[in-house]
C-alpha cells in the first residue's frame, strides 16, 4: 500500500538521521521532490545532526551504557524528541526576534517622522520686519512672523530701561490693544524674546514696549505693505 503524505512527512526525522530502509529512502526522496511542505519540513530537521553532536559528554555516557538495543533506542529517541523540540523553541525565539526587530525599526521609522514631519512639511512663511525707537534712544528690532494661527512676534532690542516691569503691546487695525508679553528689565537694558497673538500680521497696527511708571518707552506703526519682508531660508533634505 502506497504510505499518504502525514506517514512520510513523520518519517523526514528519521530520514534525516539515516534511519531509514533503503526502499523507504527512495520514496521519500521521490516525495521531496514533489512537495514544498515536505521540503521546508526537511530544510528544517536537516539541522538533527549537527544538534546531536552538541550532546554533552554525560548524555553521550548515558547513551553508550543503557544497556541493550532497546533501551539505547529509547534513550535516542528521546534526545531526538528533545532537539526536535529544541528547534522548535529556537524557531518560535527566532520569529519573536524577528517580530521584535520589525516593531523597533517601525518605532524608529515613526520617531523620524515626528522629527522630521516639521521640517518637511513647514509651509512657507513670511517675516515681517520693523524697528521700533523711542525719545530715551531704545532701539528695537521687531519681527512679525506669519503664522496660521496668528502672529509670532520676535523681539531683539537694546538700550531699554534697566529697571522695572516691560511690556510688548500690539494695536490692531480695529483700535484694540493687547498685552502679548511682560519681561523684568535686564541690566543691560537688553531684550531678546518671542511671543505670540492669535492677531493676524495685516490685522496689526502698531507694536510698542512700555515701561512701568515710564509710558510708552519705544514704538512703531505697522504697515506691512511697506515692511522689509524676509523670506524663510531653504530647507535642504
Amino acid at each position: 500500500m502506497k504510505p499518504d503524505h502525514d506517514e512520510i512527512q513523520h518519517s523526514i526525522g528519521a530520514y534525516v538521521l539515516g534511519g531509514l530502509e533503503p526502499s523507504d529512502r527512495a520514496v521519500l526522496e521521490d516525495h521531496l521532490r514533489k512537495c514544498t511542505d515536505c521540503r521546508v519540513e526537511y530544510e528544517n530537521l536537516n539541522r538533527l545532526p549537527a544538534l546531536l553532536d552538541t550532546l554533552d559528554s554525560a548524555e553521550a555516557d548515558s547513551t553508550g551504557n543503557s544497556g541493550g538495543t532497546q533501551a539505547r533506542g529509547e534513550h535516542e529517541m528521546r534526545a531526538v524528541v528533545g532537539l526536535m523540540d529544541k528547534i522548535a523553541r529556537r524557531r518560535r525565539q527566532e520569529r519573536r526576534r524577528a517580530g521584535v526587530l520589525v516593531a523597533a525599526a517601525a518605532a524608529a521609522f515613526f520617531a523620524m517622522g515626528i522629527m522630521l514631519g516639521p521640517v518637511i512639511n513647514t509651509p512657507e512663511q513670511t517675516v515681517d520686519q520693523f524697528t521700533m525707537s523711542g525719545e530715551s534712544g531704545a532701539v528695537v528690532e521687531v519681527d512679525l512672523v506669519h503664522k496660521q494661527w496668528g502672529t509670532e512676534i520676535v523681539l531683539d532690542g537694546e538700550d531699554l530701561p534697566t529697571s522695572g516691569e516691560l511690556t510688548l503691546w500690539i494695536t490692531s487695525s480695529n483700535g484694540t490693544v493687547e498685552e502679548v508679553a511682560t519681561w523684568s528689565a535686564t541690566d543691560g537694558g537688553v531684550v531678546r524674546l518671542t511671543g505670540a497673538t492669535a492677531t493676524k500680521p495685516e490685522q496689526i497696527a502698531g507694536v510698542s514696549v512700555g515701561g512701568s511708571g515710564q509710558g510708552e518707552v519705544a514704538s512703531v506703526t505697522v504697515d506691512i505693505d511697506a515692511a522689509d519682508q524676509t523670506p524663510p531660508p531653504e530647507v535642504r533634505l
